[in-house]
Order: structure tokens, then sequence, then C-alpha cells
């Protein structure tokens, strides 16, 4: 399946950790430059998230990149 990534402003992510590491060069490849990732709970292995938001009952972490 081929997805055109170049219309999208955020990209929400809601995948395991070897999931998110096996598509990261793909995204970084075909996103814009200035799209936001959203990733629900898991995080990438290799990046430092922009902002991280965890719920007040610690129930779920949010964490945002940007290329």
């Amino acid at each position: 399946m081929q997805v055109d990534l170049q219309n999208a402003d955020i990209i929400y992510l809601f995948l395991l950790p070897a999931q998110l590491d096996s598509i990261r060069e793909w995204l970084q490849k075909n996103m814009r430059s200035d799209t936001i990732i959203i990733c629900n709970t898991f995080a990438f292995s290799d990046r430092e998230p922009k902002y991280t938001h965890t719920s007040p009952d610690s129930r779920s972490t949010v964490m945002i990149y940007k290329k």
C-alpha cells in the first residue's frame, strides 16, 4: 500500500515500538518538513520527542515529534 503524506499536517500513530522503528525512515522521507507526528503510548526508540504529555492518572502518554 502506498500513502501520500505530502498533504498531511499531522500523523497520528498508535503502534508498538518495533513497528514505529520500522516506518521511521519511510516517514522522514515521505512527510513534509512541517508535519507533526503524534505517538500514543509508545515512542520511537532513537528520537527524542519535542513534547511529552502524560495524563494525570498516568494511564496514557502522548509524544509529539517534528521532522
